[in-house]
C-alpha cells in the first residue's frame, strides 16, 4: 500500500483540492505533470510524501499513453505493461522485473523503465 492524495492538511480548500486533481488529470505528458509538481511547490510549499506518490503515479500513467499501453501493474517485482489487449513480454517470454524492493522505489524504477520504451 502507497498513500496517493492530496491531503487536506497540505491543501486545506477543498476547492483548491478539487482544482489540483483536475489540473493533475490534464497533465497527459511526462513534462506537464513535472511543470504542475513545480507550480505546486511554488504555490503550496514543500510537497508531502502522498502527493509526490501521486504525481509519480501521474507521470508513470502519462509515459505510458505515450507508448499506447493501456495499463500498468506492478506484482511483486514484475513489472506487468497491457497493450492492445496483450502484456507486453522481455524476449516473449517474462515480464520486466523490478529490482527496488520498497514501493516508491517500484514506481521511480517502472517510470525509468517506460522511458526507454
Amino acid at each position: 500500500y502507497l498513500p496517493a492524495f492530496l491531503p487536506a492538511a497540505w491543501l486545506e480548500e477543498a476547492k483548491l483540492r478539487i482544482t489540483a486533481y483536475r489540473e493533475l488529470s490534464e497533465a497527459g505528458t511526462e513534462k506537464a505533470v513535472n511543470a504542475l509538481e513545480t507550480s505546486w511547490r511554488d504555490r503550496f510549499g514543500r510537497i508531502p510524501a502522498a502527493a509526490a506518490n501521486l504525481l509519480q503515479i501521474a507521470r508513470i500513467k502519462a509515459l505510458a499513453a505515450g507508448e499506447n499501453i493501456n495499463s500498468v501493474e506492478i506484482s511483486g517485482q514484475r513489472l506487468m505493461l497491457h497493450r492492445g489487449g496483450d502484456y507486453i513480454l522481455l524476449e516473449g517470454r517474462r515480464f520486466p522485473r523490478l529490482k527496488s524492493a520498497s514501493p516508491i522505489g517500484k514506481l521511480k524504477e517502472a517510470a525509468e523503465m517506460l522511458r526507454t520504451f
